[in-house]
């Protein structure tokens, strides 16, 4: 059996091989690949080409890579790839893995952010509301967060009053193709999608039409954005928490109070404050439940 031979780096070390004679590897490890999942193949990929793995120059590294001849099961786990950071002291790919929200509200701040210096890993930005409005800056924001390196989401505010399977239609068409590098398509469900003349008996039947249409579209599980109070009052049936869940919930505590639906669940996303600081923007401050690694598997299987 060949193996990938990776070596783990932090920011200016690489292996002892390299040029530079003041470089070298903090630690190591072997992966085979005949035992790698793809999901795992695509993540070592992505952590070749940001530099933040090294191959040993004696490994059977990018030519296996782009084998899809042999194999493959999910032997290497993503749970052992971390102890084997950990053991490494590799804190870039454990740090939680953090990120904003945007629509037109905040300009043309997308323009000014840089992945290293504001240390996010992903852009999440409102493209659509209802059954018509688009966010005047969702194109701009909607390109650029992929030009600048992050990983991006788009959100769909929901009305309970517009047709179901409208709005999904709508929020398909104006996002377009989106990626396994892309977040699932999220959904926006809070008080203001509660409109009037909706009848409770109706609010989670068609909204489950909503989600189930984005998943069957796109292949991928939708994600469930609310707040507390909205949640247990309105997302009360089972079937909702098989959605991964990102709260809006601003306690100040350690981690967010779920809707009691999700209470057996793991929460995926946390907008833990409406004013975290970059520079002079004032921003959504969104925390996903894990580290870095943790976080493009996510991406990656979700």
């Amino acid at each position: 059996m060949r193996n990938l031979i990776l070596f783990l780096a932090v920011a200016g070390f690489c292996h002892t091989s390299c040029k530079t004679e003041n470089q070298r590897t903090l630690n190591s490890f072997e992966l085979p690949v005949n035992q790698c999942s793809y999901d795992t193949i695509n993540m070592v990929v992505d952590g070749l080409k940001q530099g933040v793995w090294i191959p040993h120059t004696n490994a059977d590294t990018l030519v296996y890579l782009n084998d899809t001849s042999h194999s493959v099961t999910p032997a290497i786990t993503s749970g052992e790839i971390i102890r084997h950071l950990k053991k490494g002291g590799n804190k870039k790919l454990l740090a939680l893995a953090n990120g904003i929200d945007l629509s037109h509200y905040q300009g043309d701040e997308v323009d000014y952010l840089n992945k290293k210096s504001d240390q996010l890993s992903f852009v999440i930005c409102k493209a659509t509301e209802g059954l018509e409005y688009i966010d005047p800056d969702f194109k701009n924001n909607w390109d650029m967060i992929k030009n600048k390196g992050f990983t991006r989401g788009a959100y769909h505010f929901y009305h309970c009053a517009d047709s179901p399977e409208k709005q999904a239609q709508f929020f398909l068409t104006v996002i377009g193709n989106i990626t396994k590098a892309d977040f699932p398509l999220i959904v926006d469900f809070e008080e203001n999608s509660i409109d009037k003349s909706c009848k409770k008996s109706d609010i989670q039947k068609n909204l489950l039409i909503f989600l189930q249409l984005l998943k069957k579209e796109t292949g991928r599980q939708p994600i469930i954005y609310t707040d507390l109070n909205t949640g247990n009052a309105y997302l009360n049936d089972e079937t909702l928490s098989s959605y991964p869940l990102w709260i809006a919930n601003y306690n100040g505590e350690a981690s967010p109070t779920q809707p009691s639906v999700w209470k057996n669940k793991r929460w995926t996303l946390w907008q833990k404050t409406s004013s975290y600081k970059l520079g002079d923007n004032v921003n959504d401050l969104d925390i996903y439940n894990g580290n870095l690694i943790e976080f493009r598997t996510f991406i990656a299987n979700q």
